[in-house]
């Protein structure tokens, strides 16, 4: 009693607070005690300045709170004389900050694990707020350190293990180990411009997006049917989405259903199905860099170290108009919210994008930086160049409010892939990952192989000079009673022809003042997607080939499947080049036509429906016999593929922000020993789905002998014969909608 009396304390109740010297200063009362977790520890060699003052990272272990309160260590060495701050702090990733003071004229050293503080968790209302209105300290006696020497971060060690933290080790770079050290240390000064977690997403007023949809109505849809675990897991990321700003709720007229799209990890991706409100908004038109521009700047620039740049979730840093953000509503059983900040999906969104960057970098942009979409590249002569230009990307970063991701960029490399092309200090090359699957175009060992290599070399005959007398060995290999002997002079001829195929004029620099060319096609072992584009005679010119193998279990996909799969991959293989305009997608496969009109995204192809959402394309269907370029190459042998069964992708593989894909759905199916009438319920008597899920192949169990009688049944079915007739003969029904229909549920 005779201290709180000598402390003028006055013990509040109602508010549970106790106010010490009239007032001067109020604590909250706690009824319980604080939680201890252990103690804080230096995570490495610290010198602490003589006469200074400094904030050293700590790391803590099994603290589930954000907030703690750091209390020094009652056996703080009084050899050192070293003094704690008693202070609160928030945890990131198992990381505190804690004061020290270093009175003395000497240096002191604290080696690595040091314990230097107690650690209590605090809840929010822990934490009294002072009244500023009514208390203030100017009064307060208070003794004065005269501080010779202010240090204000780490010691070098600590920059250089915040550069780790982040993932830059610098393995891929050919710079010494100092310089490695001294280009850590400098991203470690600039931590405030990286982002790991949502919560330290940026979000920056250079721009807005709008979306311009003219005199158009509403357009309002229904929400999805989800069961279950799907419904909280939606309700879950609408909460989280909530909580960092990204969406508020709304009541207006625009709505769009919502997907959940599986990830490899069994998470849920979150999306909105913009398809109908993308059909209706008006193209946003912005110049986009040219090409040959961006490589003669870095051409002139007689650059060595190359650093490339990606940013943090880069579309939720940018926020969408006030005025028009209430058109990106989604709507979901418990109601309706619209984005704040830029969606997934919306057709413009990489233009706003391309916007943004543009006037980030006026002024140094083709000078020492380069940017396409979400591409950043900063280029130099010398290291100390390279640390200048890096610092004044990341001060206007800074400004703006802009985030980067750690794990997408790469720091001091003299050699990067960048738009399909290798850069380097002798110059720009084409990636030899364009051209590969011709230069490596197996040797003909048939007639057959040797008539689809032709084939290839016929789709670009007009730009071959010489064609007809280069081929002339290969001719005589394909008359008839001719055995089929490789000479040399038939590979000297192989080899000029894939030369050809692989360098001007057939190969082209890509043109972004041009619309591009995608033609894909699937064979039963391989998928093929082929970049072209038209020059001014109307005659198409390959920018890059690609393809790859089919994975085992991508085999056994239906035709549809497997020629939607070489779209999405072709697509996902040239994004940078195809996001930022309309392109048309050629194919030899009649059903893809329909792929943007599926209702229902819930299958294979309706999933893949929605990750092309937020691209402009039309399908254009090329019969078999004028589609050789792209047929050659899905029939060549491949690298086999990893068989992780990772092909379904999702909403991030597409556009490079997660390369996280979808786990196909494997059921075992057994079927009755007992088949009642065929025609009355075809899906319920047919067969049951086992709980348990195969993860290696589809297996099933034929119990009934009566197979037969089964498929015949499933001809005269009207719900299931189209769908067979279908897959087995890939005709569909005349009407449109029906054809949709079909292809969907197929």
């Amino acid at each position: 009693m005779d201290f709180l009396e000598s402390k003028k304390a006055t013990i509040d109740l109602n508010s549970k607070t106790i106010s010490l010297y009239d007032g001067l200063t109020v604590s909250a009362l706690k009824t319980e005690f604080k939680q201890k977790i252990g103690l804080a520890r230096t995570v490495a060699r610290i010198v602490v300045p003589a006469q200074s003052e400094c904030e050293i990272p700590v790391k803590i272990q099994h603290c589930s709170k954000d907030n703690i309160l750091l209390q020094p260590v009652s056996h703080l060495p009084s050899s050192t004389q070293l003094l704690g701050a008693r202070a609160i702090d928030q945890i990131q990733r198992g990381r505190g900050r804690f004061r020290l003071l270093n009175p003395t004229n000497k240096d002191i050293i604290l080696r690595p694990g040091k314990a230097i503080a107690r650690v209590e968790m605090l809840e929010a209302d822990d934490i009294a707020q002072p009244d500023y209105e009514t208390n203030t300290c100017q009064d307060a006696p208070c003794n004065s350190v005269n501080y010779t020497h202010t240090v204000h971060s780490p010691a070098r060690d600590e920059f250089v293990k915040i550069a780790q933290d982040l993932g830059f080790d610098l393995l891929d770079s050919d710079l010494t180990s100092e310089e490695k050290l001294k280009f850590q240390e400098f991203i470690g000064k600039n931590r405030d411009v990286f982002a790991v977690v949502l919560s330290e997403l940026g979000c920056t007023d250079i721009y807005q997006h709008k979306i311009d949809t003219g005199n158009d109505k509403p357009v309002r849809q229904r929400f999805y049917r989800t069961n279950p675990i799907q419904k909280a897991e939606i309700d879950r990321q609408v909460k989280e989405m909530l909580k960092y700003d990204i969406i508020e709720p709304s009541t207006s007229p625009w709505q769009s259903p919502v997907v959940l799209v599986k990830k490899k990890s069994g998470e849920y991706r979150f999306a909105v199905d913009y398809r109908k409100l993308n059909k209706i908004t008006k193209p946003e038109l912005f110049p986009i860099p040219r090409f040959d521009d961006m490589m003669d700047s870095i051409g002139q620039s007689s650059a060595v170290y190359f650093s490339v740049l990606d940013m943090f979730s880069g579309f939720w840093q940018i926020k969408l108009d006030p005025e028009t953000r209430e058109k990106s509503t989604f709507v979901i059983s418990d109601g309706c919210y619209a984005f704040k900040k830029l969606p997934f999906g919306l057709s413009n969104s990489p233009m706003s994008f391309q916007l943004t960057m543009t006037r980030l970098l006026q002024g140094i942009a083709y000078k020492h930086v380069l940017c396409y979409i979400d591409d950043v590249l900063v280029y130099s002569r010398t290291l100390d160049e390279h640390f200048s230009h890096l610092q004044e990307v990341f001060d206007r970063l800074r400004k703006a409010n802009l985030k980067l991701k750690p794990s997408k960029c790469q720091f001091a490399i003299k050699r990067v892939k960048y738009l399909g092309h290798v850069i380097s200090k002798d110059g720009v090359e084409v990636d030899s990952d364009k051209i590969k699957i011709v230069s490596d175009f197996p040797k003909p060992k048939t007639v057959r192989d040797l008539r689809s290599f032709l084939g290839l070399c016929n789709y670009y005959r007009r730009f071959l000079k010489n064609y007809s007398n280069i081929r002339t060995p290969l001719n005589s290999l394909l008359k008839k009673y001719v055995q089929f002997q490789w000479m040399d002079k038939c590979e000297s001829a192989f080899n000029k022809l894939k030369t050809a195929l692989t360098t001007t004029p057939v190969l082209v620099y890509p043109n972004m003042d041009k619309p591009f060319i995608l033609s894909t096609d699937a064979s039963g072992q391989a998928i093929s997607y082929i970049l072209s584009q038209k020059d001014d005679q109307g005659r198409e010119h390959p920018i890059s080939y690609g393809g790859r193998a089919l994975r085992i279990f991508e085999m056994k996909w239906g035709v549809s499947d497997r020629e939607g799969l070489a779209l999405v991959e072709g697509v996902r293989y040239y994004r940078h080049f195809l996001e930022h305009q309309k392109f048309t997608v050629v194919t030899d496969h009649a059903a893809l036509k329909y792929l943007k009109d599926i209702k229902n995204p819930t299958g294979r192809l309706g999933r893949w429906s929605m990750l092309l959402q937020g691209f402009q394309y039309d399908v254009i269907h090329k019969a078999g016999r004028s589609h050789q370029n792209a047929d050659v190459l899905s029939r060549i042998p491949y690298e086999q593929q990893p068989e992780d069964k990772d092909s379904d992708w999702d909403i991030g593989a597409i556009f490079g922000n997660e390369t996280l894909e979808l786990e196909p759905v494997v059921a075992t199916l057994e079927y009755k020993e007992h088949i009642p009438d065929m025609e009355t319920d075809i899906h319920t008597t047919v067969y049951s789905i086992k709980d348990q899920v195969n993860d290696s192949q589809q297996v099933i169990n034929f119990l009934s002998n009566r197979l037969q009688e089964v498929k015949e049944q499933q001809s005269l079915c009207p719900d299931l014969a189209p769908i067979k007739q279908y897959l087995e003969l890939e005709q569909l029904p005349q009407d449109k909608q029906q054809a949709i229909k079909t292809v969907a549920e197929s």
